[in-house]
């Protein structure tokens, strides 16, 4: 009833079962007039329920509402985990897409869900992955001291043979990039 109100009155606009703001400076006022925490629920709320569909852009959507909530609010450390994992795919999907900057932010909203005490014990193949695509991206956005940094981190918890040799091949290509093959 209230939906089909705001229809009438031309705030939102329904097209195909779904609701939406007329215009962005209506969905701006609309979230600037809610207080901090009614907002984080509201994301919340919406990033839920978008994280029940498989498309790439409502994955894509349920990420970005939730990054916007305190990782607190987050009622389970598996529900901020699979948060960590739902970044790691959506960052696969901005990298898919050439949104490299986009890819490292939503990289490191993943890294910085997973508990930083024992993220290498308890999750440490996510950890691994989210880590190992960070350096990567870092080093894509010419940020190399940062890809380094990551670089060495992936070097060092590598398990396998395989991990080991493209990290070492990244350290390569940075090397490259950054004129440094001398200090090899």
């Amino acid at each position: 009833l209230f939906l089909d109100e705001a229809v009438e009155e031309r705030f939102l606009e329904k097209t195909s079962g779904r609701y939406q703001f007329s215009h962005d400076k209506l969905q701006a006022v609309f979230q600037l007039s809610m207080k901090k925490e009614e907002r984080e629920q509201f994301h919340l709320l919406i990033g839920r329920q978008l994280l029940n569909h498989t498309n790439d852009i409502f994955v894509y959507q349920a990420a970005v509402h939730l990054n916007r909530v305190n990782k607190n609010l987050l009622t389970t450390s598996q529900e901020q985990v699979h948060l960590a994992k739902t970044n790691l795919q959506v960052s696969r999907y901005c990298e898919f897409k050439s949104a490299f900057l986009e890819s490292v932010h939503f990289l490191r909203k993943g890294l910085a869900l997973l508990n930083s005490k024992d993220k290498w014990t308890a999750n440490f193949d996510l950890t691994f992955a989210i880590s190992e695509a960070l350096a990567r991206m870092e080093f894509i956005m010419g940020n190399l001291y940062a890809c380094k940094s990551m670089n060495k981190e992936v070097l060092n918890r590598a398990k396998s043979d395989e991990a080991k040799n493209r990290a070492l091949l990244l350290e390569v290509e940075v090397r490259v990039a950054a004129n440094e093959l001398s200090e090899m």
